[in-house]
C-alpha cells in the first residue's frame, strides 16, 4: 500500500509543529521548495487577472501539474 503524502507551505516556525503532527499521524512529509519571485511571475502567467495569489503562487510552481 502506498503511503498518503502531505505537502504545505513554508509557515514559519509552526512548521516544526505541523511536520511533527503529521508524521505522528504516520503521514509523509514533502517539503515544497521555497516560493520566490519567479514563482509568482509563472503563477501570473498561467492565471487570469481575477484569481488569487495562493492560486497563483501554487500554479507558479515547477512541480506543479
Amino acid at each position: 500500500m502506498t503511503s498518503l503524502r502531505v505537502a504545505f507551505p513554508p509557515l514559519g516556525s509552526l512548521s516544526l509543529a505541523a511536520e511533527g503532527y503529521i508524521r505522528a499521524l504516520g503521514l509523509e512529509v514533502v517539503s515544497p521548495p521555497p516560493t520566490s519571485r519567479r514563482t509568482l511571475d509563472l503563477g501570473v502567467a498561467h492565471c487570469p487577472e481575477m484569481v488569487c495569489i495562493p492560486c497563483k503562487l501554487l500554479s507558479g510552481r515547477p512541480d506543479h501539474p
